[in-house]
């Protein structure tokens, strides 16, 4: 199991035991009662700075994980990581003048993770079209900095509420066949100048622009990503990360 290599990050969702019988695999894992940030989103709508940089340095500790052990996760997107504990907390629920609590992210489903022993060793479609690299949608080869360009789109989804090739909404974007989604993707022409976008702080907008390069080799990695000014200052301050 991929998980099962990377089990002693503290963003990866744990696995406590695997049972085998003759009819099925029956995986014990941890418990995480939050949702996925992408039910996050759905109900209380874009995060903040403070509560978008928690996050992401919890989606980014979990891909430095799988990436320095060779390791390309392949579906990076909300719906992928899951919060170990309700977000905001129900005691901030009750009364709003108490703690939201923390954004302590764990990534989940390994379905699509493949061992990727270099740069640009993998081929084939991997994840979801919204959330992939160029690279992968134009069918070249690809490796691990692929998972950071799904890192830029959810980020910019995050703060914004829209997606960067066409300064959309999820609802619209439904509606779009999968093949002019997968040629747009492809293609790599981000609008990250934008009036979604007008409104970002620039350490937000720095970081995006470092996530979605269009060049594989110059995009930045998960572990530089981490100590982006933007990340390491915690955005406007606030959430906590674990």
């Amino acid at each position: 199991m991929m998980a099962y290599r990377v089990r002693a990050c503290p963003n990866v969702c744990r696995t406590h035991a695997i049972y085998v019988d003759a009819y099925s695999i029956y995986i014990v894992q941890e418990l995480l009662v939050g949702g996925s940030l992408q039910a996050l989103y759905d109900a209380h709508g874009k995060l903040d700075d403070a509560e978008a940089a928690a996050a992401l340095r919890g989606v980014l500790g979990a891909l430095a994980a799988c990436h320095e052990e060779g390791i390309c996760y392949g579906d990076v997107k909300p719906a992928n990581f899951m919060l170990a504990s309700l977000y905001p907390s129900v005691l901030h629920l009750a009364d709003p003048s108490m703690p939201k609590g923390n954004l302590d992210v764990r990534i989940v489903d390994f379905g699509c993770a493949q061992a990727c022993p270099d740069e640009s060793s993998l081929e084939g479609l991997s994840g979801t079209p919204v959330y992939m690299a160029p690279e992968v949608a134009a069918g070249q080869p690809y490796g691990p900095a692929s998972d950071l360009w799904g890192v830029g789109v959810m980020l910019y989804q995050l703060l914004t509420g829209r997606f960067p090739y066409w300064d959309c909404d999820l609802e619209t974007l439904k509606a779009m066949p999968t093949r002019q989604v997968l040629q747009d993707v492809g293609a790599g022409n981000v609008m990250l100048d934008t009036p979604s976008t007008a409104a970002l702080s620039p350490g937000a907008r720095a970081l995006l622009g470092a996530l979605l390069e269009r060049d594989p080799e110059r995009r930045i990695g998960a572990r530089e990503a981490l100590a982006h000014p933007w990340l390491a200052g915690g955005g406007a301050g606030g959430a906590q990360a674990q």
